[in-house]
């Protein structure tokens, strides 16, 4: 895997989960009447601020953890994840 495709797949799941985090608890039906169909949601987005969810952080968190051991190790992986929990909280 190339690095360009990488940086693609981390960038989707973060632009998705942001879009995404406005629909979060909502019942299909509540999607449904507000956005018909893929072109309606196109045409006009949830409007901004878009932010991120604990879906993104613990892809930052499993990322960093690839990047310093070059595999997923549980330790590093949890202890990015809890430093990360812990800056956000603040």
């Amino acid at each position: 895997m190339q690095l360009n495709q990488v940086t693609g797949c981390l960038l989707g799941l973060a632009v998705g989960d942001s879009v995404g985090s406005h629909f979060e608890g909502q019942e299909p039906h509540w999607v449904r009447r507000r956005y018909a169909d893929a072109q309606a949601f196109i045409e006009s987005p949830p409007p901004p601020p878009w932010h991120y969810t604990d879906d993104t952080q613990m892809m930052i968190g499993v990322t960093q953890a690839l990047i310093q051991d070059g595999q997923i190790e549980s330790a590093t992986a949890h202890s990015d994840a809890s430093d990360l929990y812990v800056t956000l909280s603040k």
